[in-house]
């Protein structure tokens, strides 16, 4: 079940809770597209601006592309803009549609960057240092949970912001995935380590079964997807690690992929059928088919000769170089 307080404050509030409303009314999830929208309701209201309207100002505004973020960010930003409009339109109220002509394009797919293992190692002793500021005592704690979630699992960062206390099962130490991208609950284990550090955090920060554990500490509703990102820029810069500079770079994204192929390469050390493997690794990551969960075998393969070849002779005819969006 959604929680009804999104938390909208600029003079549009009302009108994107109406339009989330619908959207959710009709089936769709609209969770990501809350969180584009508590950017744009965050920019009206520190505006100095009387009256914010979704003119076309805002929309240049909102469009703009933002330091660290997916060559994908302007378009889906523009996209969801271009339906707000259109349902302010039918209240009633004036509102900028974008000609397609002008929407903002993606840049295509960017290259996953795969992290070390010692470059892991790193990054997350530098996360699990952050300092304890006074208005959120409870950051480095709950960043060195989120981040090892997100390695340790593979599991999407909008998804993991979700998790609430009662979806964790102490008993067998596994999460319950509800509704992920291809609306599909399922479990997945934790390591022992991950489970460990769940279980304490929960004690640590009780809070009842349907909170979403990694809260704001600013406004009671989960942390922004923004305010991770910014986290994890200071960390890589703080780990050594490359910034991510014109589509290039780690994303937090990278560490699903970076799961991806460790959890190939564990396989292939320790003498596993691979092709046998991807049925598993695909219903763990919520993959729709096994074709995206290919995609890793291929940049697995990139390091180990043995797995291309075998690879080659398996699939060469039906799997495509990797290519395109990766899942």
């Amino acid at each position: 079940m959604h929680n009804d307080t999104i938390g909208f404050r600029s003079s549009l509030a009302k009108l994107m809770k109406a339009f989330v409303r619908e959207k959710r009314s009709c089936g769709y999830k609209y969770d990501n597209e809350v969180d584009r929208l508590r950017q744009l309701d965050r920019m009206l209201e520190a505006s100095d601006d009387t009256i914010c309207s979704l003119s076309q100002k805002w929309a240049e505004r909102f469009f703009k592309a933002r330091p660290g973020e997916c060559p994908q960010g302007p378009a889906k930003r523009a996209a969801l803009w271009r339906e707000l409009a259109r349902y302010a339109r039918r209240k009633g109220l004036k509102a900028y549609i974008p000609g397609r002509h002008t929407m903002p394009l993606g840049n295509g797919a960017s290259a996953p960057f795969i992290f070390t293992r010692p470059q892991i190692g790193v990054l997350l002793s530098v996360i699990d240092d952050l300092p304890i500021r006074n208005w959120s005592p409870r950051h480095p704690l709950a960043m060195g949970l989120l981040f090892r979630l997100l390695y340790g699992t593979g599991m999407r960062l909008g998804k993991a912001l979700r998790l609430a206390p009662g979806d964790f099962d102490p008993r067998d130490n596994t999460l319950t995935i509800s509704q992920g991208k291809n609306r599909r609950d399922r479990i997945v284990a934790l390591a022992p380590s991950v489970a460990w550090r769940f279980r304490e955090y929960c004690q640590r920060y009780p809070s009842n079964d349907n909170t979403p554990i990694f809260l704001s500490p600013l406004r009671p509703r989960a942390l922004t997807q923004n305010a991770v990102r910014k986290t994890f820029r200071c960390a890589l810069s703080a780990a050594g690690l490359p910034p991510r500079v014109k589509g290039c770079g780690p994303r937090i994204h990278d560490l699903r992929h970076t799961f991806a192929v460790h959890r190939l390469e564990n396989w292939y050390y320790a003498g596993e059928n691979l092709e046998a493997k991807l049925p598993i690794l695909a219903a763990y990551m919520g993959h729709a088919n096994i074709r995206e969960t290919h995609y890793y075998l291929r940049i697995t393969a990139s390091f180990f000769p043995e797995i291309a070849r075998r690879l080659d002779a398996f699939t060469s005819d039906v799997i495509p170089q990797a290519q395109g969006v990766l899942p």
